[in-house]
């Protein structure tokens, strides 16, 4: 289900919204409200929506402002806004920063599930196209770790590859090997396996690799300063990663290493 947004300065227009059309039903909940563009910026770093529908104009921080504001970050929400026709000048502007849909004050049920429809669409084709996207790169990275771990690159794609990996001359590493069945393909489809079980694994991260037929293997990289990675650390990542196999599953880990010379030693 998506998640909607609304701000505006007038009471009534946000309870007109709750009740115009059925958000169940379309897909969306509502997961905020505001009455001005400064609560409606705190909201929706908070509770991050996947639309957020905004009067143009709007006290403290006005819709346009706001539409602005995230126009170049991170976090991209779509944005629905309305106004009054006297406004339609200024509401001109904020189309230029691709907002998906401008409607005119006083709501229409039919325009506004219209909207709604057409936005939840391109919200969902933009979703899928970037998880392909994910797949691929992720399948290019593992693969580039295997090719790194098996000593398979020419010197300057060695040194790319720790590059764009984040591992130094002074990283410790080691590699872990799973054997058994995997529920799906999520084991490479997530590039980066953050081992946050405890706040010892801060900084460890562990980037999965190609392995063979029913192995699946991840290599950790960490910093040469901090805690060692003994067998409690190991165990309680082991217990995190079991949810992902479907029987049970076999888990193997070298000694640790210092120094990207070691790499394929690691791996053997």
């Amino acid at each position: 289900m998506l998640k909607v947004l609304f701000a505006d300065d007038e009471p009534l227009m946000l309870e007109g919204l709750r009740f115009l059309v059925d958000w169940e039903e379309l897909d969306f909940e509502v997961c905020g409200e505001a009455l001005d563009g400064e609560d409606a910026l705190q909201l929706i770093h908070s509770t991050r929506p996947d639309l957020v529908i905004t009067d143009v104009r709007m006290p403290v921080i006005d819709g346009l402002e706001l539409i602005k504001k995230f126009a170049e970050s991170d976090f991209q929400p779509k944005f629905i806004i309305f106004s009054g026709y006297a406004d339609f000048e200024y509401a001109k502007e904020a189309l230029r920063y691709g907002v998906s849909n401008y409607l005119t004050k006083p709501l229409d049920e039919r325009e506004l599930t219209e909207a709604l429809q057409t936005v939840a669409e391109q919200i969902r084709a933009e979703r899928k196209l970037a998880s392909r996207r994910e797949a691929v790169s992720a399948f290019i990275q593992a693969e580039t770790v295997s090719r790194l771990l098996m000593r398979e690159n020419t010197a300057e794609e060695v040194e790319e590859a720790l590059k764009t990996l984040n591992i130094h001359p002074d990283s410790r590493i080691c590699c872990v090997l799973a054997q058994g069945d995997s529920l799906d393909s999520s084991h490479l489809r997530r590039q980066v396996y953050s081992l946050s079980v405890e706040e010892m694994f801060i900084n460890i991260t562990a980037y999965p690799f190609m392995a063979g037929t029913r192995k699946y293997g991840y290599l950790l990289v960490f910093p040469a300063e901090g805690p060692e990675l003994d067998r409690m650390m190991l165990a309680s990542w082991f217990n995190e990663m079991r949810t992902q196999f479907s029987r049970q599953v076999l888990f193997s880990v070298s000694l640790e290493h210092t120094g990207t010379t070691f790499l394929n030693t690691a791996y053997n």
